[in-house]
């Protein structure tokens, strides 16, 4: 069968069940790049997987891309979302936070 990837936001973890397979039953953040995997001719969702982007460029697992207080636009990030790029700048690696 064919495997379509359709983009969903992070609630898609809870709201399509994805959370009762998985030892993280949390839904990813809300900068997390998901999709869901549709089978099949009728589009059956069979999986999901969510992506973060990171900067990896210190060696010392420091946060160089990453947005800090003396930024102009630090402030711009909701409470507890300060995981943004600095204007600017990249987040240069990605991980897989959720698969299911």
């Amino acid at each position: 069968d064919d495997v379509m990837l359709r983009r969903v936001d992070p609630g898609a973890w809870v709201a399509g069940g994805y959370c009762e397979h998985h030892y993280v039953p949390e839904p990813p953040g809300p900068h997390s790049l998901c999709f869901e995997a549709l089978v099949g001719a009728n589009r059956q969702p069979a999986g999901f997987v969510a992506f973060s982007a990171y900067d990896a460029d210190d060696e010392d697992g420091g946060d160089v891309g990453v947005a800090g207080e003396d930024d102009e636009h630090a402030g711009d990030a909701p409470p507890g979302d300060e995981r943004v790029a600095r204007p600017g700048g990249s987040l240069t690696n990605a991980q897989v936070d959720r698969l299911c």
